[in-house]
């Protein structure tokens, strides 16, 4: 995949300042060259390198941790009976 600067260069997140050129690493020599360079875990080159495979630039923005779904049961009042 190539980008245009204008794509690339706007983001503010330092963190896709890290993980886009860390996939680029992983795409063009490997994974085991990229770990030697990068000091984050296997899996966390193989997660960032799939997600930019399978959605592009997008992939590589950080993610809502938030809940997707409210919990099914809140939890009671103190002193509510049960």
């Amino acid at each position: 995949m190539t980008h245009c600067y204008q794509e690339i260069v706007p983001s503010q997140d330092p963190k896709f300042a890290v993980r886009y050129p860390m996939v680029l690493r992983a795409l063009s020599q490997g994974n085991r060259p990229t770990l030697r360079t990068v000091p984050c875990s296997r899996n966390t080159v193989r997660l960032w390198l799939r997600r930019y495979q399978q959605q592009g630039l997008a992939g590589l923005k950080e993610r809502s941790r938030a809940a997707h779904h409210p919990p099914q049961n809140p939890p009671q009042p103190v002193g509510a009976p049960a």
